[in-house]
């Protein structure tokens, strides 16, 4: 996939790192944009590297969102067939919870109810560091 300024990233180069890896559209920018940027912060010097997978076309839509949550980590932007070979759908968003040897240990798509993000969310990064 390709960041912003158009240069191609593979997962690859992630590769030995646990990982959050957030699926998002525009619309659902807002939904975990403060939550991951706040983990980002919280667990990069522990070895986790958080992931945004822009699923708009819209390039500015996309550094709006980067600017509004202050994301310091990599946003790469998604093609057609990101959210099926990931997801399952083209619909909604999803994040990842991975290990650093590549094991998906949680997928949550589209919610959690009762605003329970923030601690289930911390909770699979303190599980990711941990290993």
């Amino acid at each position: 996939l390709k960041d912003l300024k158009s240069k191609t990233t593979t997962l690859s180069s992630f590769a030995g790192k646990p990982l959050i890896v957030n699926f998002y559209f525009e619309q659902t920018c807002d939904y975990a944009g403060a939550l991951l940027s706040e983990l980002n912060r919280d667990f990069r010097s522990r070895g986790l590297q958080v992931v945004g997978i822009a699923l708009d076309h819209n390039d500015a839509a996309i550094e709006a969102c980067k600017a509004k949550h202050a994301m310091g980590y990599p946003v790469l932007k998604g093609d057609e067939a990101t959210p099926m070979a990931w997801i399952g759908s083209n619909a909604g968003w999803a994040i990842f919870f991975v290990t650093a040897d590549g094991k998906i240990v949680k997928k949550i798509a589209n919610s959690i109810n009762n605003g329970l993000e923030a601690s289930v969310f911390r909770k699979y990064a303190d599980y990711l560091v941990a290993r």
